[in-house]
């Protein structure tokens, strides 16, 4: 109802533009309970939650049956291909090479080799290394698994 969204904006308004923001414990990926951060900036919890998101990841990546999780993971990183260059090298700069060279080995099919230059960032040498090494991982797949183009 419109009610309860009025109130529910304001009150995460609020919850934003707090002086201080109130500790609180959530929990890790490891089952223990940790402290937020206090008295952050709203840029120091937006790289927070940037890396948490991608831990996050990197813990579904690591079975290798297909669920609604590992598709949304996917999803994500094709959706962030679509971007500028300069942005979907920042938001995917976080997500380490092994854990998307495993996503490239369970479904080829969805990283065409433009996407590989996409994702690392090609002004580094590190970044030139893990797409080189994603394009010869590319090229070693039997042809039966990639897309026909």
């Amino acid at each position: 109802t419109p009610n309860k969204r009025k109130y529910r904006s304001v009150e995460l308004s609020e919850l934003c533009n707090q002086a201080t923001v109130r500790v609180k414990l959530r929990k890790a990926g490891s089952g223990e309970a940790v402290p937020t951060l206090t008295n952050a900036s709203q840029e120091q919890l937006i790289m927070k939650a940037h890396n948490s998101i991608y831990q996050m990841f990197n813990q579904i990546c690591m079975t290798s049956n297909k669920n609604p999780k590992l598709e949304f993971v996917y999803s994500f990183i094709e959706e962030s291909i679509k971007l500028e260059a300069a942005d979907c090298c920042a938001l995917l700069s976080p997500l380490t090479a092994s854990v998307l060279y495993h996503l490239v080995r369970m479904e080829p099919a969805r990283f065409p080799p433009q996407a590989m230059l996409r994702i690392f960032d090609t002004s580094s040498a590190k970044g030139r290394r893990n797409a080189l090494t994603g394009l010869c991982l590319l090229r070693n797949i039997p042809p039966e698994k990639l897309p026909e183009s």
